[in-house]
């Protein structure tokens, strides 16, 4: 199946299928527990637009790099060694970094801890890879990646490192050690981290475009909601944005604020 319900919205696996079964599409939506469908088309395009996911498309070569960067992918090189790993070999460490970062992550303090780790942890699913990041110095796994292998393109899902032991270059080692498999070994089309982030602020997309080389892959962005009401309460209140800012005290109105600007940037392709 191409689409996935995420969070109650429908979304296309597959950020370069151009091929999207809509009939599939509009029947998910009518059957499934989702508000609204997501997908995008034109990716890559040239132009710039409101809706991009952020690639690397290009072999990682460290003697072309600014001097600056190299040295610190170099530290973390000699810091840290990263390899992929089975995650049941390693389970007990796996779920004590991931308790100590998730606890550490404001967004998450209100869900079960246990639950999220358990349905990354036991998720089948043959396009999963863990990788693993141990200090050279005692073994010690310090930082741990799920990533998304498909057969032209991976998906970098999701980054846990130990806070702690960012002083290391934990996070040069790991990522440079995905682009040297998966781009100079593997020749995979490109390496994505994934979409522009709404729903809460983060470094990470900076710090590969700084860093290792990544850009803005630029596309166009489409909503499908549910059904008429759904979308005439978006729409009203889209009308009513900026009155509704002070929600964002709360869980919910986090949810509500960050709808209305996935809104906003779908009205920028109209």
């Amino acid at each position: 199946m191409a689409w996935i319900n995420y969070n109650h919205v429908l979304v296309n696996k597959s950020i370069i299928n151009s091929n999207l079964d809509f009939d599939e599409m509009y029947h998910l939506l009518h059957t499934e527990n989702v508000f609204m469908a997501k997908y995008i088309t034109d990716f890559d395009m040239r132009s710039s637009t409101e809706w991009w996911y952020v690639i690397k498309d290009d072999k990682i070569d460290l003697s072309k790099m600014k001097s600056k960067y190299r040295n610190e992918i170099n530290k973390g090189l000699n810091n840290a060694t990263t390899r992929k790993i089975n995650q049941w070999e390693f389970k007990d460490e796996i779920h004590q970094l991931f308790m100590k970062v998730m606890k550490k992550r404001s967004q998450h303090k209100d869900r079960n801890l246990e639950d999220m780790f358990m349905d990354r942890f036991e998720e089948s699913n043959e396009s999963i890879e863990w990788w693993g990041v141990f200090l050279n110095d005692n073994n010690k796994l310090v930082a741990f990646a799920i990533v998304d292998s498909y057969e032209e393109y991976v998906d970098l899902r999701e980054f846990f490192f130990d806070y702690d032991y960012l002083r290391y270059h934990i996070s040069n080692s790991l990522v440079y050690a995905l682009c040297v498999h998966y781009l100079n070994e593997k020749n995979k089309r490109f390496i994505s981290d994934g979409e522009r982030s709404i729903n809460h602020p983060t470094n990470i997309q900076d710090y590969l475009i700084r860093t290792f080389g990544f850009r803005k892959a630029y596309c166009t962005l489409h909503i499908v909601y549910k059904n008429a009401i759904i979308k005439n309460i978006v729409s009203f209140l889209w009308k009513i944005r900026k009155a509704l800012l002070f929600l964002n005290k709360f869980s919910l109105g986090k949810q509500i604020n960050t709808l209305i600007r996935l809104e906003t940037i779908y009205r920028s392709f109209r």
